[in-house]
């Protein structure tokens, strides 16, 4: 039952929402598709097909800002071994002829965007032969290459919008590179597609037929049925609770060390990267075991209760991702899910950490229970001031992530290959990862609003933040907030006086050079 527990508190918040949905314990957010067959009853005639809401979004920031590359999603992996590239780009071929999102093309009729859809599967591909660098030399040539082919905008009238790109380290060593555009895939859907590309490799190394079922529904029958459903009675009911939820709602959190804002700023990313130890960690697993509350839940409430005593205010708006599958159907399809919601949490200096995490857990449960709403819907209705240059609803996000499955291929060790800056459509971006018995966080920050020295103080303050909470959660956060200060002010003492010392050593020691040379 412990190890159920610890499963279940290790889930995405997503998947807990609509676990608990499942299992009568939170209200259903709305109708939801039952069956593949309804969703392809909404499969309209022709082959001009609408767009789903957050795809309309992302094409009209493309035809605002043609050219830009801010929407790719880029991935690289090191092959080590014996590759077939025939079969791996056969292999993806057939992930592509699988889904029909990733042939859609998009384009303007009468003003509106409309999806197409390619019959045949084809493929964007390259190869650059670097084997006659030296090992550094080659190392930085991938780096370089990749960064140039991330950025390598798409141009979203011409199908598909993937490219892949080899790279010959060796003779038995490659890097694949492989670029789509977020509007046709997600975080999930990269998962859902290295995840199908290794089982039918595996099929055509065999001679064997592919071992994948063919497709019950596509993406865009997800797109006819989404739009359907806003037509309807629970949408309203949806939105009714967004209205409440951020009625008198800001997405600003005035934190003191953040620097004025410029228009026409170039927003760049910087990751400060800080652990929480092994025995925090275990200790926090436990209170979140305690108060039925997930890793991401814990995580919120630590940076909720950092950004509280940084900036004062007790009435924050964080973003967070929402998977927005809620459907077997959905599961195993590729196409652009994401949707984005908007956690409120009102901050009482006199509430413990665990007062804090329960408000946490249950705001967290509620957003995902009506997360069907897309957010570019909910701007739209809501009409909160907009910038080009941020989002309207939230300025500071959250997220956690568990590391991904080891990739393996027949012969081939699989590695990936961090060479790639993660776009930052925000001021502040926190994502924890567990690691094992740790949990590694890292804060990306827009460096035109952030001094890597703030950042750096941000992150020392979270880790003991999560350090004091884990001893004793029932602190109030006021007390919380005073010990972090108070342990700050110990170490930089401690500092303070260990460089004294090294300094007096390197006087003393230069006297006495001094003495011998006479």
């Amino acid at each position: 039952m412990k190890e159920i527990d610890q499963r279940i508190a290790e889930l995405p918040p997503e998947k807990l929402a609509l676990l608990l949905e499942r299992l009568g314990e939170a209200r259903p957010s709305g109708p939801r598709p039952r069956a593949a067959a309804q969703l392809r009853a909404r499969r309209r005639d022709g082959n001009e097909r609408p767009l789903s809401f957050a795809q309309e979004r992302l094409w009209f920031l493309d035809q605002l800002a043609p050219g830009s590359s801010a929407y790719n999603v880029p991935s690289a992996l090191r092959l080590e071994g014996k590759i077939s590239r025939v079969a791996l780009e056969q292999a993806i071929l057939e992930v592509v002829r699988r889904h029909e999102i990733l042939r859609a093309s998009f384009r303007s009729v009468d003003g509106r965007p409309v999806l197409t859809v390619a019959e045949q599967a084809t493929l964007i591909a390259s190869r650059v032969d670097l084997t006659g660098l030296r090992e550094l030399s080659c190392e930085a040539e991938v780096r370089r290459l990749a960064h140039l082919e991330a950025a390598r905008p798409f141009d979203l009238r011409c199908a598909p919008l993937l490219r892949v790109c080899w790279l010959d380290l060796a003779a038995s060593e490659q890097a694949l590179l492989v670029t789509l555009h977020h509007i046709v895939c997600d975080g999930w859907s990269a998962e859902i597609f290295i995840s199908e590309l290794v089982q039918i490799y595996q099929a055509l190394l065999a001679a064997a037929p592919s071992p994948l079922p063919e497709l019950a529904v596509q993406y865009a029958d997800y797109a006819d049925w989404q739009r359907a459903e806003l037509e309807g009675k629970k949408s309203e009911e949806t939105l009714n609770y967004w209205r409440r939820q951020l009625a008198g709602a800001s997405p600003t959190i005035d934190l003191p060390a953040a620097l004025p804002e410029t228009e026409g700023r170039e927003r760049r990313s910087i990751d400060r990267q800080a652990v929480i130890d092994q025995r925090s960690t275990a200790a926090l697993r436990a209170l979140g075991d305690d108060e039925r509350a997930t890793q991401f839940m814990v995580l919120t409430a630590l940076f909720t209760t950092l950004l509280h005593g940084e900036s004062g205010q007790e009435d924050l708006c964080l973003g967070a991702n929402a998977a927005d599958r809620g459907d077997f159907e959905l599961e195993g399809l590729i196409g652009f899910f994401v949707n984005e919601v908007v956690l409120r949490v009102q901050v009482s200096p006199e509430d413990s950490f665990r007062d804090l995490l329960r408000q946490v857990r249950d705001v967290t449960q509620e957003a995902h229970a009506h997360q069907d709403l897309p957010i570019e819907r909910l701007v739209e209705v809501l009409c909160p001031e907009r910038g080009a240059e941020h989002n309207p609803l939230f300025r500071v996000k959250v997220d956690f992530q568990n590391p991904p499955e080891p990739r393996r291929l027949p012969g081939v060790e699989v590695s990936v290959l961090e060479t790639f800056d993660t776009p930052l459509r925000c001021d502040l971006l926190l994502i924890g990862e567990s690691s094992g018995a740790e949990i590694i966080c890292t804060l990306s920050y827009d460096q035109s609003r952030f001094r890597a020295e703030t950042a750096k103080a941000l992150t020392t303050r979270l880790v003991l933040i999560a350090e004091i909470a884990a001893r004793k959660p029932d602190l109030s956060l006021s007390e919380l907030g005073l010990r972090v200060s108070q342990e700050l002010a110990r170490r930089r003492a401690g500092e303070r006086k260990r460089l004294d010392q090294i300094g007096r050593s390197t006087l003393t020691a230069a006297r006495r050079k001094r003495v011998q040379l006479r």
